[in-house]
């Protein structure tokens, strides 16, 4: 290589070096603030307020500014809180743990409306650890274990089951989707399970009717359900 090319090489060389830092800046994420307390299971956000379950507290967080995170207040559970959903007035905790001797499983409901001060409402007993909760149009509908459960909540201080499936393999996160057509709403609760996604059509939650699932068989079916899961 001659000089002038080595030179111009040399000149290539440095000027990709400066510009590939300056690109990769623009995605960066930033971390613009935290609040330390222990190992955080599931977030829920709304308004100003974080609900975070963390091991067997609800933690609620003032980020109303995001740089300068607050500890509004908190809410101790019997076991695990793994996933929070926040309706109104009240937050709907799942909650429960394999790997204590004196577990107990379920849903909670908390009465949020004064974040500094939360009192439980009422509870629901499962037989097996929860996972995933949402709330939508009066009903809960919980996972735990094999089950999805569909839970009346219309009088949160007495939570009453509607309906219950078996789905043969554990249950983990839920998500309920209204779709309004025009020959009226559809309401569909999709379950992801360790072998999967389930789909129910739930518009009735008294009963829940199999509609469809997807087996994950390798890395592209997984790659392929997360693409399908994103568009709901």
């Amino acid at each position: 290589m001659s000089h002038k090319n080595l030179w111009l090489f040399c000149v290539v060389v440095i000027l990709f070096l400066m510009i590939i830092p300056l690109t990769w800046a623009q995605f960066k994420i930033q971390l613009v603030g935290r609040d330390p307390f222990g190992k955080a299971n599931a977030v829920f956000v709304t308004s100003n307020f974080a609900y975070v379950c963390v091991e067997s507290t609800l933690l609620i967080l003032n980020v109303g500014n995001p740089a300068n995170i607050i500890k509004a207040g908190a809410f101790e559970i019997p076991d695990t809180a793994n996933d929070v959903f926040i309706s109104g007035n009240y937050a709907y905790i799942a909650y429960g743990d394999n790997n204590m001797a004196t577990a107990e499983n379920g849903l909670y409901i908390v009465n949020i409306s004064n974040p500094s001060a939360p009192w439980e409402v009422g509870s629901y007993s499962t037989s097996a650890p929860a996972k995933g909760v949402y709330f939508t149009s009066g009903y809960v509908y919980l996972t735990a274990g094999n089950i999805l459960y569909t839970i009346s909540a219309a009088n949160p201080v007495n939570p009453v089951l509607a309906d219950s499936f078996d789905l043969g393999s554990p249950a983990n996160g839920i998500y309920v989707t209204e779709r309004f057509t025009s020959t009226g709403i559809k309401r569909y609760a999709f379950v992801a399970t360790d072998n999967g996604l389930r789909v129910f059509d739930a518009l009735n939650p008294s009963d829940l009717l199999p509609q469809g699932s997807f087996i994950i068989d390798d890395a592209t079916d997984v790659l392929l359900l997360k693409a399908s899961w994103c568009k709901y």
